[in-house]
């Protein structure tokens, strides 16, 4: 199995990639944590961010899976 973490300086937020040996293929898990804000912004923020998320991720999958053979 193979992880990458990926953090920046400017956020909180942190990522996690595992790759891991699955049949004839791989799969892949993607986490994605962070320190959110308080008060009315945390709500909104934490309402939002996971759907935002959700696609982007989703979106990186599909690619993977486009290029990778199965």
């Amino acid at each position: 199995m193979a992880c990458w973490l990926n953090a920046t300086k400017l956020s909180s937020f942190v990522s996690r990639w595992k790759v891991a040996p699955d049949g004839p293929g791989s799969s892949v898990t993607l986490e994605g944590s962070w320190d959110g804000a308080g008060g009315i912004a945390g709500i909104f923020e934490g309402l939002f961010a996971p759907l935002g998320l959700r696609r982007i991720y989703g979106e990186v999958l599909d690619k993977l899976a486009a290029v990778l053979p199965a």
